[in-house]
Formats: C-alpha cells, sequence, structure tokens
C-alpha cells in the first residue's frame, strides 16, 4: 500500500490487478496443511483454496501448522488472522521465535485465542509431521529483517529458508 514501485501503482489503477503477498501451502499426512508463512492475505487466500477452508465444525480446519522462513511482518501477521483454530503448530528456527514472541508479543496477544504450539525449525532433516514423507529443514541464509530486537543484525541465524523435500 504504501509502495510506489510499478507493481504496486499499477494495482492502484487498475483494482484487478491487486497482487498477494506470496505464500505456499502443501499437504502433509492425513489430509493435514501446512503453509509456508503467514502474510496478511492468509485469510483470503484459504478461501479461494477449498482444501484450506474450515469446517464442518466451527473450530475445525485442515491446516495443521505454519512453516516461518523469517520474522519479516509481510511472513507474520497472517497469524493472527489464524486465531479462530483451536491450535495451531508454528515450526520456525529459534531466533524467529523469540522476535515474535518476545518482540512482537505474539503470544501474549493470541492466547487469549488459541494455542500456538513451537517447534523449532533445525538444520537437521525431519519429518515435518508424523507419517509425512516430507522432510523439513532450516538452511541459514542472514539478517533478521523487519523483525524488532535491540540486536537487530546480531544474528546470522535469524532467517532461513525452509527447505523441504519428499522422503
Amino acid at each position: 500500500m504504501d509502495c510506489a514501485c510499478p507493481g504496486c501503482s499499477g494495482a492502484r489503477l487498475h483494482p484487478g490487478w491487486r497482487r498477494r503477498h506470496a505464500s505456499l501451502a502443501f499437504r502433509a499426512a492425513g489430509g493435514r496443511w501446512y503453509v509456508i508463512n503467514a502474510t496478511p492475505d492468509i485469510g483470503d487466500q484459504i478461501e479461494d483454496c477449498p482444501e484450506l477452508c474450515p469446517g464442518p465444525g466451527a473450530r475445525q480446519t485442515p491446516l495443521a501448522g505454519l512453516v516461518l522462513t523469517d520474522a519479516e511482518l509481510d511472513h507474520t501477521l497472517g497469524i493472527a488472522r489464524l486465531r479462530e483454530a483451536r491450535g495451531l503448530e508454528v515450526i520456525a528456527t529459534r531466533p524467529v521465535r523469540h522476535a515474535l514472541l518476545i518482540g512482537l508479543r505474539l503470544g501474549a496477544v493470541l492466547s487469549p485465542y488459541t494455542d500456538l504450539e513451537w517447534r523449532d525449525l533445525g538444520a537437521e532433516a525431519e519429518p515435518l509431521a508424523e507419517g509425512s514423507a516430507v522432510e523439513i529443514n532450516a538452511i541459514r541464509t542472514g539478517s533478521p529483517g523487519g523483525a524488532p530486537s535491540p540486536r537487530r543484525n546480531a544474528r546470522p541465524d535469524w532467517s532461513a529458508s525452509a527447505a523441504c523435500r519428499s522422503a
């Protein structure tokens, strides 16, 4: 919204051209789904994908969890949109978890609504979920991006690419 690049400017002139933040969903074992990064558009993206839509129960969702590649707001603001679920697994590196729980106080904000179950994303490949043929691990990529921290660039392992592959 506050960007004047050709893509954003064009989208304002032509509302049908509105672009969304990048997201990727994939199915793990048992028909459960994981989304890489929770963008501000996650609600619209879920509604556009029938396999991810909630129901039939009031708090039932096929979305098992999120894999966060960093603590950028463009990759994490959508977590609040998922507060209606009974619980959600969030897979991230420790520095990303620290930025969100301590820096943004996300746990305190969401705890009245849902339970976030945090799982460390490490360098060793491990199954995404029990019984899943998808493995995931972190690949160190650099700085934390826009996450609030008094030591903003002090942690080289703050952000990570999540490497997923079928076992």
